[in-house]
């Protein structure tokens, strides 16, 4: 090891030099630096990696020199076994940034990743993520994911699930949304290796706990088709037989309420939401196609579309039967005091309170709920 007097009589240009490759060398601005001088096993060419540096002056000068020396001889033991120092560092660095990545760093990785790829990004899906996992694991954000094991993701659900006010449906929620941000931190970043949640497979099911028997079966889509096509059929002809034999009131197929029966046909044969269907205006509907699309078309804002470009849906046979229905019930609808009148409509589907679009078929799907009480599986 180099003393601080060695060092303080050493002139500009000059090195002193130890057996096992640590150097110092004096420049002209007093300023020393500390050096490993030595060989990688395997690799012919010599390497100089610089391991300390203080001035001649310094009062602390022997603090650096044992510093210097300690990483010396760390680097030399390293390229003994032909390992590249520097490389290896960075390797440490990378594992010790790995297990000091918060919850909340990762969460935050997460959600960039998912805006940058368009996937679960839906602004009300981000919302409920984060605000999720801030409920049920708050305490956790500032601390490191590789330190939350199995026995944590346990014991947080044993207190959320007991208690006087139990929140199960929250706790399995946070659960989801987790598990998905912890297999995001094993197979993207790389700094988890075992997904903690893994103690829940076969305990309790981390999939959505939306029952998936809610929906009609196709012989009941048919069945319901049927009777749309048989309600909207009574618009200007005597109705009073079909309404005993339905076991409803007038109120069942007054102008508006048809074509909330339209509506509901233009969603079974679309498959669009509820709210892009109703929002659809005349203006946006092209019967025979336009000069740079020759097929019948609408066009439509895709709600869950991140950039909100317009989106086309080719008119089958089927809709444009629902578009020309519609015509014929708006040539002549009942105002607020029931007078007769005639106007141009916006919207496919208008309210019949405001200049605007209806907002929801309550009414519509209260009669078909009484045609169809009996269902194979979905409640209504």
């Amino acid at each position: 090891m180099f003393t601080t007097s060695q060092i303080r009589k050493l002139e500009h240009g000059k090195t002193l030099r130890a057996p096992n490759g640590f150097c110092a060398r004096v420049y002209a601005s007093g300023s020393v630096s500390f050096l490993v001088m030595k060989k990688i096993k395997g690799d012919p060419v010599p390497k100089s990696y610089q391991v300390g540096q203080a001035y001649k002056d310094d009062p602390n000068l022997n603090r650096a020199i044992l510093n210097a020396q300690a990483k010396a001889t760390h680097y030399a033991s390293l390229m003994s076994e032909g390992i590249d120092p520097r490389k290896q560092e960075k390797i440490e660095a990378q594992e010790k940034a790995r297990k000091e990545k918060t919850l909340n760093e990762l969460l935050e990785a997460y959600e960039h990743s998912r805006i940058a790829f368009n996937i679960g990004n839906d602004p009300d899906t981000m919302y409920d993520r984060r605000n999720t996992i801030e409920n049920v694991y708050g305490a956790w954000m500032d601390r490191a994911v590789s330190s939350i094991t199995s026995e944590d993701m346990l014991n947080k659900y044993y207190e959320y699930s007991s208690g006087q006010n139990p929140k199960i449906p929250q706790a399995k929620k946070g659960i989801r949304y987790i598990r998905s941000i912890f297999n995001f931190g094993i197979n993207t970043l790389k700094v988890l290796e075992v997904n903690p949640c893994n103690v829940f497979k076969g305990m309790i099911s981390t999939k959505s706990n939306k029952d998936q028997t809610q929906f009609l079966k196709p012989s009941e889509t048919v069945k319901l088709l049927r009777f749309l096509n048989a309600l909207l059929e009574t618009y200007g002809k005597d109705t009073k037989g079909l309404l005993k034999e339905y076991k409803l009131d007038d109120q069942a197929i007054t102008p508006y309420q048809l074509q909330s029966y339209n509506a509901i046909k233009l969603l079974l044969y679309s498959g669009l939401r509820l709210n892009e269907v109703l929002k659809l205006k005349w203006e946006d509907v092209h019967i025979g196609g336009t000069e740079l699309n020759e097929g019948s078309f609408f066009k439509i804002i895709v709600e869950n579309r991140k950039q909100k470009t317009p989106f086309g849906v080719p008119i089958t046979k089927e809709m444009e039967q629902v578009f020309s229905r519609q015509k014929m019930i708006q040539s002549v609808l009942r105002g607020h005091e029931g007078i007769m009148i005639r106007k141009k409509y916006t919207y496919v589907f208008p309210s019949p309170k405001t200049e605007y679009q209806m907002t929801k078929l309550t009414e519509a799907f209260k009669y078909l709920n009484q045609l169809m009480s009996e269902l194979i599986s979905a409640s209504k």
